[in-house]
């Protein structure tokens, strides 16, 4: 596991020397010195973790961290990993979600699932398309679900539709209940056009599930934790908004 601490416009990988005087500036300049402690909380439940040293990967400043076997073991299997990190001030026990059963979900319920999934995929394709012939052209869809103990829901169905490198996004995120009726959210994440619903974690620790997510804008993309809100005015939408985020990339 490695915890994102910022973002690095030079390549300092390819010369020993580079990285070494890379390291020593980080250590000298970040927040977050060795031996600084911070609180994971990911799909398996919260672990700490302890810095152990600075790297970069993907064009991102990060810390090296050591954390438990069981973190270790995942960050192995799972890509990715998405976890949120909390500072805190001494060690704690692990902890292990218990009260959240998040799969498998019931098979009618499963099969309402994938019904919606095939709706909402085909609602965007019957709506609104892009003008630009060449973006006609790279029409792509993609339909996630995450499932979990969400705030009045037992999974989240994101359906995207998109052209280009993310130029044209279309996008309907709707929360299914344990009777398979549906909710509508509306999702804020910045610069982030289209979503791929990862999983559900509890990313603060309130007992509740958010949503990790990977997102997509033109050329661009990143990591997300996103929470569920309630609207402004009691007849608004509930809504996604972004608790964290990390390892963001560019591509041009």
């Amino acid at each position: 596991m490695l915890v994102d601490i910022g973002r690095v416009d030079a390549e300092v990988r390819r010369d020993p020397a580079r990285l070494a005087a890379y390291k020593l500036a980080v250590e000298a300049r970040t927040p977050f010195p060795t031996g600084t402690r911070f609180r994971l909380r990911g799909p398996w439940g919260a672990d700490d973790a302890t810095i152990t040293g600075f790297d970069t990967w993907n064009g991102r400043i990060v810390a090296t961290v050591a954390t438990s076997p069981r973190v270790d073991s995942l960050a192995k299997k799972v890509e990715p990993l998405p976890a949120t990190a909390q500072l805190v001030d001494s060690a704690s026990e692990a902890l292990t979600d218990t009260a959240c059963v998040r799969g498998p979900l019931p098979p009618p319920l499963e099969e309402r699932i994938k019904v919606v999934r095939d709706s909402l995929e085909q609602v965007l394709r019957l709506g609104e398309q892009p003008t630009y012939e060449r973006l006609l052209k790279s029409l792509k869809s993609r339909t996630t679900m995450a499932a979990g103990c969400f705030p009045g829901g037992r999974a989240i169905v994101v359906a995207t539709l998109w052209a280009g490198e993310y130029e044209w996004v279309r996008e309907q995120v709707v929360l299914v209940d344990s009777t398979g009726a549906l909710a509508p959210l509306r999702l804020r994440d910045y610069r982030f056009r289209g979503h791929e619903a990862l999983y559900a974690l509890d990313g603060d620790g309130d007992g509740i599930d958010d949503l990790a997510t990977r997102g997509y804008g033109p050329f661009l993309g990143g990591t997300s934790v996103l929470r569920i809100v309630d609207g402004k005015k009691p007849k608004d939408p509930r809504r996604l908004e972004r608790m964290a985020t990390g390892f963001a990339w560019e591509s041009r």
